[in-house]
């Protein structure tokens, strides 16, 4: 579903803010929200899309886990209220109707008053932290935050966002003992935990503050370096330059989250200028 939505109006409902410091400049500038609207047979299906399935969720459920933490110390269920969310948002900036305003309202206010002191918010209790998917469900909550933030500039949600970035570094971050690549489900090597390069590029791109691009750089470093889960590291820059096959890259033929993790690249090249990460 939301992988649908951000192919069907990505580029013309996604609006970046840009830092003072920020390197490269777009090409293409995205349309105003609201200001494209789809007809025919395409836009039927968006128009159906959106008002029957991607309106129609029910927000308690998909917060609930964050109440309860009721992922343990295996489950994947904090993926689900980001990935929706994002969908939502792009929902709205299509269609910005007071209607589907009230929802998104409805489901970030609910959100983020299950964050905690420290800043997290997470579907696993604090002894499973950095448990199997919990870095990769943190990773949505991240990008539904900032999502909101662009189109609405509520600077009360990115100082959530912010919090929630700041805990995982200060777990996992370089000053901790914690190696983020070997973290995560142990059959895709790293890639899921690492694929929240991508959501702290964007805060670092919306605040300028130097710490989220130094725990980018950090997680890059990563991906080099021998961990207990592959002993040569996942190693995606150094192989995608090289031109090694997807299937034999990372440790892991997973395409989901290692293209996640590609992503994140993209950004750190808008941050850095970097060409070795466009390259890649």
């Amino acid at each position: 579903m939301r992988n649908l939505l951000l192919i069907l109006f990505g580029l013309m409902s996604f609006e970046l803010s840009i830092a003072q410091n920020k390197v490269t400049v777009d090409v293409l500038v995205p349309s105003s929200h609201g200001s494209v609207k789809m007809n025919g047979y395409i836009g039927e299906k968006m128009d159906l899309c959106i008002k029957n399935r991607v309106m129609v969720q029910d927000i308690d459920r998909l917060v609930q886990p964050f109440i309860s933490n009721s992922d343990g110390k295996s489950g994947f269920r904090g993926e689900f209220w980001g990935k929706w969310f994002t969908s939502a948002m792009l929902g709205y900036g299509y269609e910005p109707t007071l209607q589907y305003k009230a929802k998104v309202d409805e489901a970030i206010n609910k959100l983020i008053d299950t964050q905690t002191p420290d800043g997290c918010i997470s579907t696993y209790p604090q002894e499973y932290h950095l448990g199997t998917w919990d870095i990769w469900g943190r990773k949505y909550v991240l990008l539904g935050l900032i999502s909101y933030y662009d189109q609405t500039g509520d600077k009360s949600v990115l100082d959530a966002a912010k919090k929630v970035a700041d805990n995982l570094i200060k777990e996992a971050g370089p000053k901790s003992n914690i190696n983020l690549a070997e973290t995560g489900w142990v059959g895709w090597k790293g890639l899921a935990p690492s694929s929240v390069l991508e959501p702290v590029s964007l805060l670092y791109q919306r605040t300028g503050e130097k710490r989220y691009l130094e725990f980018c750089n950090h997680i890059i470093s990563l991906w080099d370096k021998p961990n207990t889960l592959t002993p040569t590291g996942i190693k995606l820059v150094e192989n995608a330059i090289k031109k090694v096959d997807l299937w034999e890259m990372g440790g892991a033929p997973k395409a989901y989250e290692m293209m996640s993790c590609f992503e994140g690249l993209c950004e750190m090249y808008r941050n850095t200028g970097n060409k070795i990460y466009l390259d890649a």
